[in-house]
């Protein structure tokens, strides 16, 4: 509960700051990723490197930390860039996928 009381705290610290700036004709998307449980296995000793990768209409706007060597992995708190939406395009979508890392890039799709 703490962890997730200090995200929401600084959700709201990023949204007054974002208020506070000027932009206030805009709406703010901020995602934050904190852990994954019961990965696949994706290596071939058993275990996966993933990697969170943030896409904003189809577009990505962020990656996590690649962790090496697990199925559950804990980033803390890894925030994506806060995403700026025009009041017209309040539809948009935000997706999150997961996938393991190989060298350095996206290897095998893990889920999202």
């Amino acid at each position: 509960k703490k962890i997730r009381q200090k995200a929401l705290d600084a959700a709201k610290e990023k949204m007054l700051d974002f208020e506070n700036s000027g932009e206030a004709s805009h709406f703010v998307i901020i995602v934050s990723v904190h852990r994954a449980r019961g990965l696949a296995k994706a290596d071939m000793f058993g275990k996966s490197d993933p990697v969170v990768v943030g896409k904003w209409n189809g577009f990505e706007v962020g990656r996590s930390p690649i962790l090496k060597k697990t199925l559950d992995p804990d980033w803390g708190q890894f925030d994506f860039p806060p995403i700026k939406v025009d009041e017209e395009e309040e539809d948009g979508e935000f997706t999150l996928e997961v996938y393991d890392a190989d060298f350095g890039r996206l290897g095998d799709f893990l889920g999202c």
